[in-house]
């Protein structure tokens, strides 16, 4: 019999674990990955990082259960990862599980069919010194919410100033530090805008900031440090898991207490103890002390912690508040861009202009799997025959089909009034807060892995992992890697059906909606509830979800990826493979 063929886009975190799982399941498959870039490690490859550059995660909490990532000598346990060493781990990573040989880098998947019986898929693929078709039985997209840069189409009529998106700041560093570049528009506000600010004021760079006032706005600063203690510590706990409204925890005596709205009292010390954490952090910056940060100042202040309404963005390196409230090397605008003219003129939407030597755009990521107003569709590929809409993967809503419209609707509109009856608080945003306009449908995905339309047919040919937004990407991304491939070697049976799973599914998508705002809006984003999402994914793969000994570590302890080391052994033994 000939072996399982399978195929593997994208070999950032989820990529790589979702191969090594596979083959740990079934070390017969003949498994390929395709790479666009150029080195493994998705937002810390090689092609994406630059000096400076940190996770936003302390050593212990971003590595794979199976290989540590030990502190380095001098360094204290709960520093952020410097983003050299991350790259270098996961390159160990897929040299010690023998993946890199299975790896074929800079190559670009350009379109993705059904085969003709259906019964798998053929890929086509660009690389370097040649192009092809590869056919599989078994397709994982692995190219997460981070891989295809956004870039906002602006007018333009000669701008020749040195123009990139900050993905690509670690190739583009040496021109950005040359001494002829003396001003640096920084276009978005997100994390990574807060990155590249620091970045280029440590080249020694005047930078303007802007950041639009009509999208998210301006990121929810977190300390680095809070009490003492790493801002992880406030998160990666069941107990700290508690004060969330969440839609994977909605029995029992916590949801009941904190969160159904039926104990005023404990309703009320919920509210109020988002208050008070919202208003510890928020008065570090100092907001109202200069021009800049009060430009700085989220959309969404009133317990601004609580609603993430930018995703999570910690000040890494706390030296760039003083450089912000001094002004002399940064100043901030809240505006757009208007146009480009000239060599090098910029025009903001509130008539300022700016003369500047070079733009990036730290505007985010495009999460569209398929254009069809495009012939040359959008990396990963043209999904045709079964399309990326019927697969529940974001798809432009211009051309969304009239059948699937009409049933999504009618889904979201009882998930609508579902979300608001369990949790009385998320019924009505907050007075400040602006819906976007988002062009794409969300991501329709069962645990943000199953397309319903397949789970239908019991079709186990076709996956995602890693349509997730997440601080806490190396857990979840172990757990989703063994349930994708538990599903897919037909050793996972789902006790639900087809019709409550579509249900289920929307209610995930209008929860993260009206939980996180507008980064609900753009991408599945899961920050503070990743202990129950990851339980109940445990529980369908009959696998124990509590791993800590003892009452008091299991409810206070921050769980780590170690504390899910030897999961794919467990789940092998329980099912004899």
């Amino acid at each position: 019999m000939a072996p399982t063929k399978v195929i593997i886009v994208g070999a950032g975190w989820f990529g790589l674990v979702t191969a090594k799982t596979y083959l740990e399941v079934d070390p017969t498959v003949e498994l390929t990955i395709f790479e666009r870039a150029s080195a493994v490690g998705g937002p810390w490859s090689r092609d994406r990082i630059y000096p400076g550059l940190t996770a936003q995660q302390p050593f212990g909490v971003l590595e794979y259960s199976d290989l540590p990532l030990e502190t380095p000598l001098g360094m204290s346990s709960d520093a952020f990862i410097p983003a050299e060493m991350l790259c270098t781990y996961m390159e160990d990573y897929a040299r010690k599980f023998k993946l890199l040989d299975r790896i074929k880098l800079s190559h670009e998947i350009q379109a993705i069919d059904r085969a003709h019986n259906n019964s798998g898929w053929s890929v086509e693929y660009q690389g370097p010194n040649d192009r092809g078709i590869a056919y599989c039985d078994k397709l994982i997209l692995a190219t997460g919410t981070t891989s295809q840069p956004f870039v906002p189409d602006l007018e333009d009529t000669g701008f020749t100033g040195l123009k990139f998106h900050s993905q690509s700041l670690g190739a583009e560093l040496e021109r950005l530090a040359a001494p002829e570049v003396e001003r640096v528009l920084v276009y978005g506000g997100g994390k990574s805008a807060l990155d590249v600010v620091s970045t280029c004021v440590n080249l020694g760079k005047h930078v303007y900031w802007v950041i639009r006032k009509d999208g998210s706005g301006a990121p929810s600063l977190k300390p680095s440090h809070l009490f003492g203690q790493n801002t992880d510590t406030f998160i990666g706990s069941r107990y700290a898991s508690k004060w969330h409204p969440n839609v994977f925890a909605r029995k029992g005596w916590w949801y009941w207490f904190l969160h159904s709205g039926k104990s005023r009292f404990g309703y009320w010390l919920q509210w109020a103890y988002w208050g008070l954490v919202s208003s510890i952090m928020n008065s570090q910056w100092g907001y109202e002390k200069s021009r800049n940060l009060k430009m700085l100042k989220p959309d969404v202040l009133d317990r601004s912690i609580f609603w993430e309404n930018t995703h999570s963005c910690i000040v890494t390196k706390p030296e760039i508040l003083d450089v912000l409230h001094k002004g002399e090397k940064v100043t901030v605008y809240r505006a757009g861009i208007e146009s480009l003219s000239g060599q090098s003129k910029v025009t903001l939407t509130d008539g300022t202009e700016v003369e500047v030597d070079a733009l990036i755009f730290a505007t985010g990521w495009n999460t569209i799997v398929q254009d069809p107003s495009r012939s040359d569709s959008i990396s990963p590929g043209c999904l045709r025959v079964l399309s990326a809409a019927h697969l529940g993967l974001p798809y432009p809503k211009d051309y969304y089909p009239k059948e699937l419209s009409q049933k999504w609707r009618s889904l979201d509109h009882e998930a609508e009034l579902r979300v608001s009856e369990l949790f009385p608080r998320l019924a009505s945003p907050p007075p400040s807060y602006r819906v976007p306009d988002i062009p794409h449908t969300p991501f329709r995905l069962y645990n943000c892995i199953l397309p319903t339309a397949l789970y239908k047919s019991n079709d186990r040919s076709f996956v995602f992992v890693g349509a997730i937004g997440t601080g806490y990407t190396a857990i979840i991304s172990e757990v989703h890697a063994l349930w994708a491939v538990a599903w897919m070697t037909g050793k996972l049976e789902l006790k639900i059906s087809a019709k409550e799973m579509e249900k289920e599914v929307a209610l995930l998508d209008i929860w993260i909606k009206k939980r996180y705002l507008t980064a609900g809006e753009k991408i599945p984003y899961i920050l503070y509830d990743f202990l129950p999402m990851i339980d109940i994914m445990l529980k369908e793969l009959s696998l124990k979800s509590n791993r800590k000994k003892g009452f008091l570590r299991e409810f206070f302890g921050l769980y780590r990826p170690i504390d899910y080391k030897g999961l794919v052994e467990e789940w092998k033994a329980i099912h004899g493979v």
